[in-house]
């Protein structure tokens, strides 16, 4: 174009100044002409961007539904350690306790089972949000949730989920000695740790401070990983690392549960 531009330009210019001195064009019939010599650059003289409107690298965010049905099932499993609490404080001073211990089985096996029970029931509440997300929501004029991920990633992100909250729950009924601690340190723990990992206020709307923050807290953990499956489509590799560090922290408080126990043992 520029080409093009350099060659048709003088005798455009040309035709210009005839046109403009009409009668009188013909005065300059004797004169010399003179030449223009255009050198353009090799550099382009424009360049032109079109900036999109929106980033198409950013990565897609849940709506109201998509945030609020996991947010607030992970926020009711993860209180499961107030009635798992409560039920080792109350076979601890019933003495129902020391019964249990008499029987011909590990105490691992016994907390297995104990756990086993809770994790049923977590599975059976998370199983109902999701139903009142996808039937009961619509009606309200909320979008409707759509349960459209990898089975064995959500399979795995929900048994790392009912896993971290039960092993919580050992871990706190053995720690406290009342059923007044309980309720009050789990609840407690519970809120901060739901305030900080986005179950109420999302993580990406928080100041950069708290969504590093936010890090820390196992609930964080596991709504990303409910996102990345029910939002981005993410598949098992997307959501392994936030997986891994429930499991990880199942373990943590059995640990700890183990040695709060050897510890008083010792001590009586």
């Amino acid at each position: 174009k520029v080409a093009a531009l350099g060659e048709g330009l003088p005798a455009a210019l040309d035709d210009a100044l005839q046109e403009a001195l009409g009668p009188m064009a013909g005065v300059s019939d004797g004169l010399p002409t003179p030449t223009l010599e255009l050198s353009w650059p090799p550099a382009p003289l424009l360049k032109i961007t079109s900036p999109t409107a929106a980033d198409t690298t950013r990565r897609p965010l849940p709506n109201a539904t998509q945030h609020n049905v996991p947010a607030w099932a992970l926020f009711g499993i993860f209180f499961i350690v107030l009635p798992m609490a409560g039920t080792f404080i109350k076979e601890r001073d019933s003495g129902v306790a020391l019964r249990l211990r008499a029987l011909p089985v590990t105490y691992t096996t016994l907390m297995v089972g104990k756990a086993a029970a809770y994790l049923l029931v977590c599975i059976g509440q998370l199983a109902l949000i999701v139903c009142i997300g996808k039937w009961l929501l619509p009606v309200c004029g909320a979008p409707a949730f759509t349960l459209d991920a990898a089975p064995l990633a959500l399979l795995l992100v929900s048994v790392s989920v009912v896993l971290a909250a039960t092993s919580y729950g050992v871990f706190l009924g053995t720690l406290v000695r009342s059923y007044e601690q309980a309720a009050m340190v789990g609840p407690i723990s519970i809120v901060i740790a739901a305030a900080v990992g986005g179950i109420m206020v999302p993580v990406y709307a928080m100041p950069e401070v708290m969504q590093r923050i936010s890090l820390i807290s196992p609930l964080a953990w596991g709504l990303n990983a409910f996102i990345e499956l029910f939002v981005r489509r993410g598949a098992l590799a997307d959501v392994a690392i936030e997986a891994l560090a429930l499991i990880c922290f199942a373990a943590a408080c059995l640990l700890g549960a183990g040695w709060v126990r050897r510890l008083r043992r010792q001590r009586h």
